[in-house]
């Protein structure tokens, strides 16, 4: 909260809707945009404060100490997770896994986003490593088996290790990110969900503003979108 008013990252009771909700920005200081707790479905907004109750201020939320399933969602729930950017009160980290990111841009110049079931966040596809192959081959099958898409390596956008970038999963792990993320294209495929997404779609950057996109993986974005790469880092 902030000055006794709901703020971005509280949970709050939507009285308008009905609806539990996140709230993910607050534009001019009173219009809030809100998305479900589940992180399904589209983001709706609010103009009166008062029609929204915090039921879990930012840090607090439910949905960091547990997993999470959409209500129409088969198979087991997934693994919690709470991920800390630059923040003082971050657990110590006991884990670091390479992982590769790839940033797809279509002919248009849009940029391929997935939203994670887990945060509700867009985000670039990636994943961790695994044995035997290399990490732009990490990158373009993390692609394909996360939202369905074949694209084939056209740069290297950069290495992202900041060492105060933790992600904190139910099972005890604590990982410090490090990310090797690529420049692609599409080559095949159809955008597909799954039950690590629950959208795909390839976004043109005048509207990336319009999503919520975790702060590394904006500035992963920005990069590209600046020319200010490889990044090093």
């Amino acid at each position: 909260m902030k000055d006794g008013k709901p703020w971005v990252g509280d949970q709050v009771h939507d009285e308008a809707t009905n609806r539990k909700a996140i709230v993910t920005d607050v534009r001019g200081g009173s219009v809030y945009v809100l998305r479900h707790v589940w992180g399904g479905g589209d983001t709706w907004e609010a103009e009166d404060p008062e029609q929204l109750t915090v039921t879990a201020p930012a840090g607090e939320r439910p949905h960091h100490a547990q997993n999470l399933k959409t209500p129409d969602q088969e198979g087991p729930p997934h693994m919690g997770r709470t991920e800390y950017y630059n923040d003082p009160h971050a657990p110590k980290a006991n884990t670091l896994i390479p992982a590769s990111n790839l940033l797809v841009v279509d002919d248009s110049g849009a940029i391929l986003l997935q939203r994670r079931r887990d945060t509700g966040q867009w985000a670039l596809p990636g994943g961790a490593q695994d044995i035997g192959e290399t990490a732009a081959e990490c990158a373009v099958r993390e692609c394909l088996e996360e939202i369905g898409i074949i694209a084939e390596i056209t740069g290297f956008l950069g290495v992202c290790s900041n060492p105060h970038h933790i992600v904190a999963y139910t099972d005890g792990e604590i990982r410090q990110q490090y990310e090797n993320t690529y420049i692609g294209r599409p080559t095949g495929g159809e955008p597909t969900i799954n039950d690590e997404a629950d959208g795909v779609r390839f976004v043109h950057p005048a509207d990336l503003d319009q999503y919520d996109i975790h702060a590394s993986m904006r500035q992963q974005i920005g990069d590209y979108l600046a020319g200010t790469y490889p990044y090093l880092g």
